[in-house]
């Protein structure tokens, strides 16, 4: 039997720390954000949790910005759970791909190609499962999780591996803090306990995989190995990122001159099977709907970000501290005003996006057809969106790009 790690609440923990949980200080001591290169115009990508749906979804985000030759001004990826799968194969093929002159077939070749080979080819959730055995003693479900993402995706690169010249975020949370703990390239940690400087051995498997570690199915990851400077003594526990953000927002928060593409791939209310049950259902709907009270107001938020921006600027205003520019759209999203420039037989919009938002949140194997509808609906909500609200950004309105041959 495993024992269980002491842990304080948030309050207590904020107190050693000295800092206050709710207050506009945390801890100010560790290692600062960068500042990427700066570019114009300068895009900041959040990818939303949702399984592998999520992760095709995103491929489809990132594949337009190739295609519209603008995949070299994104400056910074952050991600959630299975879009941090996606998020984790074009930062560890960033250099490969700006060597090419970050180009769609570029892309393609080492991102678009082994993921969706992969998500069609075989189940994660079977692998996970024939593994099970392997969760005895020390190690978790989770820590399965790690190594089948390794073998899958990642080949045990490191996370201190990845370059710095685009700034990619990995979110999970932080049980003992109740925040946000991001995964860089060149630190860890959360707004509490402050970020340190990653281990040199910390994989960025690990990093995907407490992202994704969906409390209940997997273990929360009890991240050892470093000392962070407001440390009260406990190691974070984290568990999937979704659980306090999970569109994995707030890294864009701090990027005023960029423009922010937020992607919500989630799931929708639900309960299942279990709902009818006393308890079991009463905690279910509990949770399903404080979920989706939260995602709607960070999507609602955001929404009202950039209309101040926009305000501000039609009345040659300088815009205010917490206005934004930028688009937010989910898998069902529906545009009753699109630009008639982006209205084309190149651009086929999906006929049934609610079938699209409706596939279910695993990591189980997808059909080929459903891969290939959510990446290319990943695509067209990226492309409507920019050339409806910021058709300045686009220089040319590409058509849709065929999926290269031999991924099937």
């Amino acid at each position: 039997m495993k024992r269980a790690l002491p842990g304080p609440n948030a309050e207590s923990q904020a107190r050693r720390a000295g800092t206050q949980i709710g207050g506009l200080q945390g801890c100010r001591k560790g290692v600062r954000a960068r500042q990427v290169r700066a570019t114009d115009p300068e895009f900041a990508i959040a990818i939303s949790g949702g399984g592998f749906r999520a992760s095709l979804a995103a491929l489809g985000v990132l594949r337009f910005f190739a295609s519209a030759g603008l995949l070299t001004n994104v400056r910074t990826v952050s991600s959630v759970s299975g879009g941090s799968v996606t998020n984790a194969l074009f930062a560890l093929s960033y250099p490969t791909i700006a060597l090419q002159g970050f180009t769609l077939e570029a892309f393609d070749a080492v991102v678009t190609t082994p993921l969706l080979s992969r998500v069609t080819g075989k189940s994660l959730t079977r692998k996970l499962i024939a593994n099970s055995w392997r969760a005895i003693g020390p190690r978790t479900r989770t820590d399965v999780l790690a190594k089948a993402l390794d073998h899958w995706f990642f080949h045990g690169a490191t996370l201190s591996q990845i370059t710095t010249d685009c700034d990619f975020v990995f979110n999970a949370t932080n049980l003992h803090t109740s925040v946000r703990f991001g995964f860089q390239q060149y630190r860890v940690g959360d707004y509490v306990i402050g970020f340190t400087a990653p281990n040199p051995k910390l994989r960025v498997a690990q990093a995907v995989a407490a992202s994704a570690a969906v409390p209940g199915v997997f273990a929360p990851v009890v991240l050892r190995g470093h000392e962070y400077p407001c440390d009260p003594g406990y190691p974070p526990r984290l568990v999937d990122g979704g659980v306090y953000d999970n569109l994995g927002i707030e890294p864009l928060n701090r990027l005023r001159s960029a423009y922010s593409v937020v992607m919500n791939a989630g799931g929708v209310f639900r309960v299942g099977k279990f709902g009818r049950l006393p308890i079991v259902g009463t905690l279910s709907r509990s949770s399903s709907t404080m979920y989706r009270q939260t995602t709607a107001l960070r999507m609602r938020a955001l929404v009202d970000s950039f209309q101040a921006w926009e305000t501000a600027m039609s009345a040659g205003d300088v815009p205010p501290p917490t206005a934004r520019r930028g688009v937010v759209f989910a898998l069902a999203t529906s545009f009753t005003q699109v630009s008639p420039a982006w209205r084309s037989p190149s651009r086929p919009e999906d006929p049934d996006p609610i079938h699209l938002q409706d596939l279910p949140t695993s990591f189980s194997r997808f059909k080929w057809e459903d891969a290939i509808r959510l990446i290319n609906r990943g695509w067209w909500l990226v492309g409507a969106s920019l050339s409806t609200y910021h058709p300045d950004l686009l220089h040319a309105l590409p058509a849709l790009p065929p999926i290269p041959t031999g991924t099937s």
